[in-house]
Order: structure tokens, then C-alpha cells, then sequence
């Protein structure tokens, strides 16, 4: 006898909710009609790696939205066509309602058709929603939406009618779960998976597949894209269903559970937040009550996050506020590992996950007991993000969090940090020189110190040789403007090259630009527009016979002669980077970045 099962969907995904544009389905249908079909890598769908574009699968405020559906593996099992297969159609999704057992089906349904071998077998798809007609040929990608309110519904858990029969179903990410009051299909937590599985508890078939016994209608908050594994215990046909959309009517009373919920901004639509920080620390939530949001107890934090996003390495971490340095949660992970802190007189566990490219935190009690809802918000609210490199690499770095309760784990709550830095640790407003007497006077002044232990002024006869001339500490390590100077009194005469060594408390030393102060000339270098936004400079100097211009790493680019006074100079050539000017005659030399 034939089997149907249904699938099994987890949201595969964390939601960039600032990135992505929310449309509201409001539990509409999506259609993946058969007319709308093409398969874009292969020919049929039917092999791991191949994707199949599905078009125009719902239209929302007159935006089409498109589907990628790629066929991520299968196991023990080929795609099989049902008796009496209707013309035209093939296994990867049968859009037909002729057919053995296939009477329910419509086009509108995903419904792939199986036949697995002895012991069962399963086969893994990948959904992914995109705006219509974005669809990339060559990367085979498309712009990516959020949908809101979307249900599913799954059909016919049971058995076939033969020992250990059972049918099942796992899914993740969902925000509540429908099924009739009295079902005999149960929940339990698959940790190989770490999804919710719900498994038939009866051997028996029943021939109407929509049965209210054996349906599970589960609902999701937001999806983006997400995966599907339908699976069988045994072997033989098996025939899948999946109805994006309200279904049929419950003939009786129903059983909804709300899986647990984490809302990072429970003041705002959605359950994410974004922060920015450069090097101070971001929150991850907005700070208000009800982040948590459950009925019971949570048995473990997660954390997750994209290998790829963390560019500095263990310089980025998490760190829960009041914990030692020890407890700090180093991102730059590549291997599995443990660590320990205490929060809130409690022994906490950390192991450190690696799943291909995807890194993960996972978080709870050493004794092994569950967190309460209060203990596990304050937790959360309590952990912070911090980059300690001197110049942290801009970018946005996307963590998801999501919590486990018994059988269940909440949609992933993504807190998106964009890192934005200027090029230095420290805003530098100015850096200016004068010559005195019998001495030549450096003013700097700067703000939004960040970790910065002190300041080497560095002096140069050539722009080229450096040598320390003095340290000053620095003053403060706050957002306020910070006034410096310092009073050379080594100067030579003609042209002093200066610059600061900006040291943080980690040793790394970053430089501020090059001036350069005359001593017995009053000789100065104009050179505009800079930054330069086009193909030409203006130069200016009087005296100047020569003038030249390198790249950062001191390689000579230009070389001409000059005439006092003001010239233009053709940069077309240069690429976009920073260069030092010298110009000046035999006596005297000025150098500016």
C-alpha cells in the first residue's frame, strides 16, 4: 500500500528585517502551479543541487512574489511517478489530481512523489522568496523578501497499516502549531535534527487525507527562506502534500500550542532590533519587558551567526554585563569547545557549535536545569556585543537568537549591529604646527577616544626616516573633544616632517597624517581638492621646482617639474587610495598626505 506523508519545515534563515522588505500574506494561498514552472539548474528537479524557479506564486499590493525551490538531498529513495500517472507530469511535483491516492492533490500544491527503499528514507528542499523577476541566471539567486502570516498545512500523519508504520512530521521556526483535540500524533524534540518532531502514534491508515487526525497546521510570524525534509520510517511509495494557505475546515474542536517567542523590541512591529556601535558596546535588545515571551521554562539560549560575518576574528564577542574577562564569548571560533561563566548566581555552560560556515553559542545552566522565563530574559537583555579592535572592520553583523522549550525552539530574533568607524581609532578634528622661537608648537585635537593609552609624536628631517620626539599620555577615553600639544625644541632648520602614533591599550598603533613645519621659511604646500574627486590637482607653492607623489606603501607614482606658483596635475591614472605630495627646491621640502 501507498504511503502519503508531509513535511517537515524549519526556517533556515535569520530575518533581516531592515534588509528586506515584509510582505503580509494574511495566511493567503501560494501557488506552485505547474504553468509557472521552470527548472533553472537541471532539467527536472529531481537531483541534489538542482533549482526549479516557481513564479508569481502570490501577488501582494500588486508585487509578484517568485520562489526558488532547490533540491538539497535525498537519501535512500528516488523521485517516483504514482500509478496511473496523469500525462505531462513528473515526481518532483506532481500537479495532477489523477494518479493513484492522488485525488487530493491540486496544482497549487508542492507535491513530490517517492519511493524509498528498505528502512525508510528522505529527501531535503529549500525554499527561498524572492521579489518577482529578480531571479539572477548566473548566480542563480534572487532579491530576497520576508512574507508575514504565512500557514501550512500538512496532511495525512498516520500509518500505512502495517508494524511500525508510523508517519512524522519536524518542523522549526514556528510560531504556533493547530491540531484536533485528541490526536493520537504527539511532539517530542529530535536533537540530531533540532527540530520538533510529530509522529504518528497509530499503525492504521485512513483513507481521507485532510482527516482532522492527522493534520498539523502550523503557523510562522515571518519566513524568508526555510527548509523542507520529508522522510518515511519504511519503505515502499510515498506521496507528499504540502498546502501553503489555510486549508479546509476543522470539523472539530482543535489543540493550538504557541511555541515560545523571543522579541528583542517588543515595542516595535517584528521581532528584531538593530543596533551601531564602532568600539563601545551594542546592546542586542531594546531593554524593555517581555523578550521572552512563554508560558513555560527555556532549557537553552542559542546564539547563531554566519562565520563570514565576524571580519575580525576573536577581537568581536559577546559578554554578558557584570561577567569577568575570563567569561568573555570570543566570536573568532573554528573548532567545537566549552566555557563556563556565572550570571545571576548561577553556573552557566557555553559550548561553542561549528556547523559548516555557521557558528553557534549555545547556552544554558551547568546543573541542567531550566532557566525560568525572568531568568532568561534578564540573561538575554544582558548580553552585549563588543568589537575591541583598534579599527574594527566596518560592516553589519547579523545574530540570531532563538530559544529551546521542551519540544519546541522559537523563530530565530535577529539583532543586526552595523560596525561603523572612521579609519583611525580616534576622530581627529586637527593637527596643526608653528614655528616659535625656539621651538616648533604641535596642536591635536580629537574625539571619541576609545581605548587609547597615549600619543608619540614622530618627527622626520625627509618624510621617510622617523625617530620619537616625545610622548604625551592621553587624557580621557570618552566621546568628548580632547585638546593636546607638545613643544619640540630638536627641530632642524627648513623642513620638520611630523606625524602621531595614536598606541591603544592593546599595543596596535595607528598614524595620524603627515604635516610639515618650516623652520626660517614660511614656505607652505596647497594642494586642492583633497580628498580629490576627479582627474585633476591644483598645486601651490612658492619656490617649488620639483614635485612628486607616492602611494601608501612609498612607491614613487609622479614625478615632475615645477614652476613657482600654482599648477594643475593630471591623477587620472591613480586608482583610488592615499598619497603623500612632496614638493619644494633644494633647500626646502613640504610634504603633505
Amino acid at each position: 500500500m501507498h504511503r502519503t506523508f508531509t513535511f517537515v519545515i524549519a526556517v533556515f534563515a535569520a530575518l533581516h528585517v531592515s534588509a528586506q522588505t515584509i510582505y503580509n500574506t494574511n495566511y493567503g494561498n501560494i501557488n506552485f502551479l505547474q504553468a509557472n514552472k521552470i527548472h533553472k539548474v537541471g532539467t527536472n528537479g529531481s537531483a541534489a543541487g538542482n533549482k526549479t524557479l516557481y513564479t508569481n506564486v502570490i501577488t501582494i499590493s500588486g508585487q509578484n512574489i517568485d520562489c526558488i525551490v532547490t533540491t538539497v538531498s535525498l537519501t535512500a529513495g528516488t523521485f517516483t511517478l504514482p500509478g496511473s500517472a496523469a500525462s505531462g507530469t513528473i515526481p518532483f511535483d506532481y500537479s495532477s489530481s489523477t494518479g493513484t491516492a492522488m485525488s487530493s492533490n491540486a496544482d497549487r500544491y508542492f507535491a513530490p512523489t517517492f519511493n524509498f527503499n528498505s528502512g525508510g528514507g528522505n529527501a531535503k528542499f529549500r525554499f527561498e522568496f524572492i521579489l518577482g523577476g529578480s531571479y539572477n541566471n548566473s548566480t542563480n539567486t534572487g532579491t530576497a523578501v520576508i512574507l508575514q502570516n504565512v500557514q501550512v498545512n500538512t496532511y495525512d500523519i498516520d500509518g500505512n497499516g502495517g508494524s511500525n508504520s508510523n508517519q512524522y512530521n519536524e518542523f522549526g521556526g514556528f510560531s504556533a502549531v493547530t491540531l484536533s483535540t485528541g490526536t493520537n500524533i504527539t511532539a517530542t524534540y529530535n536533537s540530531a535534527t533540532d527540530l520538533t518532531k510529530y509522529r504518528s502514534n497509530t499503525n492504521n491508515n485512513t483513507t481521507s487525507v485532510t482527516d482532522d487526525a492527522n493534520r498539523i497546521s502550523v503557523k510562522y510570524t515571518y519566513v524568508s527562506q526555510f527548509e523542507i525534509v520529508v522522510g518515511a520510517d519504511g519503505s515502499g511509495a510515498a506521496y507528499y502534500f504540502i498546502d501553503f494557505g489555510g486549508g479546509p475546515a476543522w470539523s472539530g474542536a482543535t489543540t493550538v500550542t504557541n511555541a515560545p517567542l523571543v522579541d528583542l523590541d517588543p515595542n516595535t512591529e517584528g521581532i528584531n532590533y538593530t543596533a551601531s556601535a564602532c568600539k563601545s558596546e551594542a546592546a542586542l535588545t531594546a531593554g524593555s519587558t517581555n523578550l521572552v515571551q512563554t508560558s513555560g521554562t527555556v532549557d537553552s539560549i542559542l546564539y547563531e551567526f554566519t562565520a563570514t560575518d565576524i571580519i575580525d576574528g576573536n577581537f568581536e564577542a559577546l559578554i554578558p554585563k557584570g561577567s569577568a574577562a575570563a567569561d568573555t564569548l570570543k566570536l573568532g571560533f573554528a573548532a567545537n569547545a566549552s566555557q563556563t561563566f556565572t550570571f545571576g548566581g548561577n553556573s552557566i555552560t557555553v559550548d561553542k557549535i561549528v556547523a559548516g560556515d555557521i557558528r553557534k553559542l549555545k547556552i544554558y545552566k551547568t546543573n541542567g536545569t531550566a532557566f525560568t522565563a525572568a531568568q532568561a530574559e534578564t540573561l538575554i537583555d544582558s548580553i552585549v556585543y563588543r568589537n575591541s579592535k583598534t579599527a574594527p572592520s566596518n560592516g553589519v553583523r547579523t545574530l540570531t537568537i532563538i530559544i529551546s522549550q521542551g519540544a519546541f525552539k522559537s523563530a530565530g530574533a535577529s539583532s543586526l549591529v552595523t560596525i561603523s568607524c572612521s579609519t583611525l581609532p580616534v576622530n581627529w578634528i586637527s593637527f596643526t604646527g608653528k614655528n616659535q622661537e625656539n621651538a616648533i608648537r604641535l596642536n591635536w585635537t580629537v574625539a571619541a577616544e576609545h581605548n587609547v593609552k597615549e600619543y608619540t609624536i614622530q618627527h622626520s628631517s625627509n618624510g621617510s626616516n622617523w625617530t620619537d620626539a616625545g610622548v604625551v599620555a592621553a587624557s580621557s577615553n570618552n566621546s568628548s573633544t580632547n585638546n593636546y600639544s607638545f613643544n619640540h625644541l630638536r627641530f632642524i632648520q627648513g623642513a620638520n616632517h611630523y606625524r602621531i602614533a595614536e598606541k591603544d591599550l592593546d599595543g596596535t598603533i595607528q598614524y595620524s597624517k603627515v604635516i610639515v613645519v618650516n623652520s626660517g621659511s614660511q614656505e607652505t604646500l596647497r594642494v586642492y581638492p583633497n580628498p580629490a574627486t576627479g582627474g585633476t590637482l591644483t598645486i601651490q607653492m612658492p619656490s617649488a621646482d620639483f614635485l612628486q607623489i607616492y602611494n601608501a606603501s612609498g612607491n614613487l607614482m609622479v614625478k615632475k617639474q615645477l614652476e613657482a606658483g600654482t599648477q594643475q596635475i593630471n591623477i587620472s591614472a591613480l586608482s583610488k587610495g592615499i598619497y603623500f605630495i612632496k614638493a619644494g627646491n633644494a633647500s626646502i621640502r613640504v610634504v603633505i598626505k
